[in-house]
């Protein structure tokens, strides 16, 4: 299982926006679950994202 922070955008005036995350075996179930109103859609594995600040939320 994978994870994969997923950004898009539904007008390219607009800069991209963290829409949410997807935990799934590949990236094929992005579009169904985040797809709906965007024209942009992008994913970033988890493991791949350098953290330059990074906020852990406090638990």
């Amino acid at each position: 299982m994978s994870t994969y922070l997923v950004f898009g955008r539904s007008d390219y005036a607009e800069p991209l926006r963290q829409l949410g995350t997807l935990e799934a075996p590949d990236h094929a179930d992005a579009r169904e679950r985040f797809g709906m109103d965007v024209i942009e859609l992008s994913l970033l594995p988890e493991p791949e994202v350098v953290w330059v600040i990074h906020e852990a939320a406090a638990e």
